[in-house]
């Protein structure tokens, strides 16, 4: 067995406060619960060593904390070491995630239930989260003001550099007409007013969070089950998708933009953002609702949309 660490109290210690809150404040009780009922999964915190070891577990509207990660645990969060566990304690929703991205922890089990547990962490630590937010927001303007697309400078100069050394093309094939190079390298969007126009839409539109396919899988979902079908049978997870698919495409509402020349929309909105229930769309709960008692808007988002997340 394993020695555990310090950082294992530290962190048993913050699971119990979070679960001590969730089970006494109405204001955070209402979130352990979606239109389905109570919404139940566990989540295991650990190290790769074994240094840490802890889990929370959230079952029919009651919160408690492991020192032991239950056999059928939802999902685990398995960091690195114990400095990459206490990060989390103060990341924001996109910071854990970016952990991630640089290896500092890996995750056995289903991702969304991470963004789950992270969208209820984020309750309690919203007013923290929103301010970080607020400074990413501040340092992403700067860079714009000074003409900076790519916040960092390794990046910005490779751009750079690749820009200038774009091949050219050369004519080897006698009879055939194409254009110069590959890159386009005459051409700019001034060329392509119809395309520019769009580019400037795009830039200038306010997103909006469109719940259309949620709602439709939900709908089904609701109505054919999803790890069995109605009559208790186990889906296969393969015909249900396509059957799930099915419903979606017949149901959709079907949209041409003005200038479209393919018609057909990803989303209800000019310029939306799609939501994946059966991908990861919760992971923009931590941009939506990071603030206690008060709802952050980077998008336009319907009391609708809303739901259909809580549903998640």
């Amino acid at each position: 067995m394993s020695k555990k660490s310090s950082s294992n109290v530290t962190i048993k210690v913050v699971l119990f406060l979070m679960a001590t809150l969730y089970n006494l404040k109405p204001s955070l009780k209402k979130y352990l619960k979606s239109a389905e009922g109570w919404m139940n999964f566990s989540v295991g915190i650990r190290t790769e060593s074994g240094s840490i070891e802890q889990a929370i577990i959230f079952n029919n509207g009651k919160v408690r904390v492991s020192g032991k990660t239950p056999p059928d645990v939802s999902v685990s969060m398995v960091f690195v070491d114990d400095t990459a566990a206490k990060e989390m304690l103060s990341a924001t929703p996109n910071e854990a995630m970016n952990m991630l991205l640089r290896s500092r922890m890996r995750m056995d089990g289903n991702l969304g239930y991470i963004q789950l547990f992270l969208f209820m962490v984020s309750q309690l630590t919203g007013k923290k989260n929103h301010e970080a937010q607020e400074k990413e927001k501040a340092l992403d303007r700067e860079l714009k003001t000074k003409g900076y697309t790519c916040p960092d400078p390794e990046m910005r100069n490779e751009l750079s550099r690749r820009r200038k050394a774009r091949l050219k093309g050369a004519r080897v094939d006698p009879g055939v007409k194409y254009l110069e190079g590959p890159y386009l390298s005459r051409y700019d969007l001034d060329d392509f007013p119809r395309l520019k126009e769009f580019v400037d839409i795009h830039f200038t539109t306010k997103p909006a969070l469109c719940h259309e396919r949620p709602k439709l899988l939900t709908d089904w979902h609701t109505e054919n089950g999803f790890e069995v079908d109605g009559k208790g049978k186990p889906w296969v997870p393969e015909l249900r998708q396509a059957y799930a698919y099915k419903y979606l495409m017949e149901n959709r509402k079907p949209l041409i933009r003005k200038n479209d020349l393919i018609a057909g929309t990803t989303t209800t909105k000019d310029i939306g953002v799609v939501i994946y229930p059966d991908g990861a769309g919760n992971t923009i709960w931590g941009e939506l609702l990071t603030v206690p008692n008060r709802v952050l808007q980077p998008y336009d988002v319907s009391p609708e949309t809303v739901d259909i997340l809580h549903h998640y």
